[in-house]
């Protein structure tokens, strides 16, 4: 809990020097091979309960509050209730086997597994680590035990494409198409789909490099964990994934409740033009990812 406050709060003062107050910010490789959107039973009632699997990435700057958020207004009659499993620093191996830096202190029980198998679940969304590029025999083989295990509970299955450590910077030409070859072949190999972020983050680095310093946390966008604004376009990114539907014309601002709302107090609020252009990026990535979210809507979307 400790260090959850302690994120929280080196995640807000991120988003204030990296976006200046109140969350404002400072003035193709497509894989060709299509994949599925994540769908759960139309008749299906109450929330969408997610899981998030993952490391800091998922966790940081409270990305998967923005995704619940989000999601009332995509489908007020179906939210996102969200949940995570994201110790920093994992990698698919480390979820699948318990992690020696973990054993260390004592843990004999696989979290990740177990939070797996208890089951009750419409989407779990897989998030790896730098085993991407470094060690991708094992991104794949470990990619693919989880994934099995998100078949046996039924649940759809998602990838959370990461981004190239290249930081605030455009990546290097080839970058993210390595990703992309790793992330969608095992979407193929798994029957899963993929979340493009990396994709989105190249493409804001591209068409406006100066949000690059943005969506990535610190005073200079030099650390490569995402900012608060980077978590907006991260979450913006996974709804629109889940429900099959374009974001643009999401709020900017967000509040966790009713009573934030009153007191005027937001958990991120950004400009309407920036907001629209991230939304933009969104749906820009996912329709170059192939993901055919938007010409299957009609039988792939949480209804």
């Amino acid at each position: 809990m400790h260090r959850f406050r302690i994120i929280t709060a080196l995640c807000l003062l991120g988003l204030l020097c990296a976006a200046g107050p109140a969350g404002t910010p400072s003035p193709d490789t497509a894989p060709s091979a299509s994949t599925r959107a994540a769908s759960a039973p139309a008749t299906k009632p109450g929330p969408i309960k997610v899981l998030f699997i993952g490391n800091s990435y998922t966790g940081f700057c409270q990305m998967t509050t923005m995704v619940e958020l989000l999601s009332r207004a995509m489908d007020p009659a179906r939210p996102i209730k969200a949940s995570q499993v994201s110790p920093g620093g994992y990698t698919f191996q480390e979820h699948w086997e318990i992690a020696e830096r973990a054993r260390k202190k004592g843990v004999t029980e696989n979290v990740t597994l177990k939070t797996i198998r208890k089951g009750g679940w419409d989407v779990i969304v897989l998030q790896s680590y730098l085993d991407v590029l470094r060690t991708p025999e094992a991104f794949q083989k470990f990619g693919r035990l989880l994934a099995g295990e998100v078949r046996k509970v039924k649940a759809r299955l998602v990838f959370y494409e990461t981004w190239p450590h290249r930081k605030s910077t455009v990546p290097a030409p080839d970058a993210i198409a390595k990703y992309n070859a790793q992330y969608f072949s095992l979407a193929r190999a798994t029957g899963g789909t993929v979340s493009p972020v990396g994709i989105a983050f190249e493409m804001v680095k591209t068409r406006k490099p100066e949000m690059g310093r943005v969506i990535h946390y610190g005073k200079a966008g030099n650390d490569k964990h995402p900012s608060y604004v980077g978590a907006y376009l991260i979450a913006s990114i996974h709804v629109a994934t889940i429900y099959g539907k374009s974001p643009v014309g999401l709020p900017a601002t967000l509040y966790r409740s009713a009573g934030d709302r009153r007191r005027n107090r937001p958990l991120i609020k950004i400009p309407p033009d920036t907001a629209k252009f991230l939304q933009q990026v969104a749906a820009d990535a996912i329709a170059q990812a192939g993901n055919s979210l938007h010409s299957h809507s009609s039988t792939n979307a949480f209804r």
